[in-house]
C-alpha cells in the first residue's frame, strides 16, 4: 500500500487486491463529503461520453467499520496509471 496523497480532507492510497490495483480515497473530515464527491462522478460519467470512458468505475463505497479510520467515508475505483482530473 501506497500513499499518494495525504491532507486534511482527503488520503489517497494506491493498493493492490487479487492483482489487480485500486485508488482507496478516505474523508479524514467528515464522511458526507465523500459520498457528495461520489455523486458527483457519477453524474460526470453519465453526462459525457468523454468523462465515462476517462474516469474509472468506483467499485466500492462506504464507511470504514473498524480501525483507526472508524465512521471515516471512503471510495475504491480502479488505478488507471496517466494524469488525473485533478492535476
Amino acid at each position: 500500500m501506497d500513499i499518494l496523497k495525504n491532507s486534511e480532507k482527503y488520503t489517497v492510497f494506491k493498493i493492490k487486491k487479487k492483482n489487480k490495483t485500486f485508488i482507496l480515497k478516505v474523508s479524514n473530515r467528515k464522511p458526507l463529503n465523500i459520498f457528495k464527491e461520489i455523486n458527483h462522478i457519477k453524474k460526470l460519467k453519465k453526462s459525457s461520453f468523454f468523462f465515462n470512458k476517462k474516469i474509472p468505475s468506483i467499485t466500492e463505497h462506504g464507511k470504514i467499520s473498524k480501525g483507526i479510520n472508524k465512521h471515516k467515508g471512503y471510495y475504491l475505483m480502479n488505478f488507471v496509471k496517466g494524469p488525473t482530473l485533478s492535476e
